[in-house]
C-alpha cells in the first residue's frame, strides 16, 4: 500500500518502503540517501514517519525529523505510488522484523 491510500480509518499499514540512510544533519533539517531516482513522485512527496519531508532531489530526501537523528541512522521512506517506485529497482527484499527472508527479482525494465 502506498501512502496515497493511508487513511486513518483503513486497517492497513505500509508494506513497502525504501530503507534509507541519514547522510547529513543540520540544526534545521536532515538529508537521507533516497531521492527521485529511487521514488516515483507522480503523487507527491514521500512520507517518513516522525518527520516532515521538505523536498526530494535526484538522490536525496531532505526532511525535518520530530526527534534527533544522526548520520548513519536508518529511516524508512514510504513512497506515495508503489508500482512505479518498484519499477525503478532491480530487486525487493522481503523482511520479517530485521531479518531478510527472501529476495524478489524485479523485471520491469523497458515497460
Amino acid at each position: 500500500m502506498d501512502s496515497t491510500y493511508a487513511y486513518p480509518e483503513l486497517p492497513f499499514r505500509p508494506s513497502l518502503w525504501i530503507e534509507s540512510t541519514v547522510i547529513s544533519v543540520s540544526e534545521a533539517y536532515a538529508v537521507a540517501d533516497c531521492g527521485l531516482k529511487a521514488l516515483a513522485m507522480d503523487h507527491g512527496n514521500p512520507t517518513i514517519e516522525g518527520a516532515r519531508v521538505l523536498f526530494c532531489s535526484d538522490e536525496h530526501v531532505t526532511f525535518v525529523p520530530d526527534a534527533p537523528v544522526a548520520p548513519g541512522d536508518r529511516v524508512r521512506v514510504l513512497p506515495t505510488h508503489v508500482d512505479p517506485t518498484v519499477a525503478k529497482h532491480e530487486r525487493l527484499l522481503v523482511v520479517d522484523g530485521e531479518a531478510v527472508r527472501d529476495v524478489w527479482a524485479v523485471d520491469l525494465r523497458g515497460w
